[in-house]
């Protein structure tokens, strides 16, 4: 009979073992699912800062090329 009680602290205590790791495995998959998150955020953030960036590039070179139209006409003015 003392096996019996040896046997079935053994299992209680292989319960609270394999319910402690599942407590971490939920832990860890949280934490992952955060890191995950900020990842995806930090992504977001890039191609927005990215699209500003093209789009600024994008106004430079209109405003380039206003400036050279507006330089071509005024030459051609003042050569006729």
């Amino acid at each position: 009979m003392g096996v019996r009680h040896g046997t079935s602290r053994n299992s209680a205590n292989y319960a609270a073992l394999k319910d402690a790791q599942i407590k971490l495995s939920m832990e860890e998959c949280a934490c992952d699912m955060e890191q995950s998150a900020d990842y995806a955020a930090l992504k977001a953030a890039q191609i927005k800062s990215s699209r500003k960036a093209s789009a600024g590039g994008t106004e430079q070179r209109s405003n380039y090329a206003a400036a050279m139209d507006a330089q071509t006409k005024s030459s051609k003015e003042g050569s006729a």
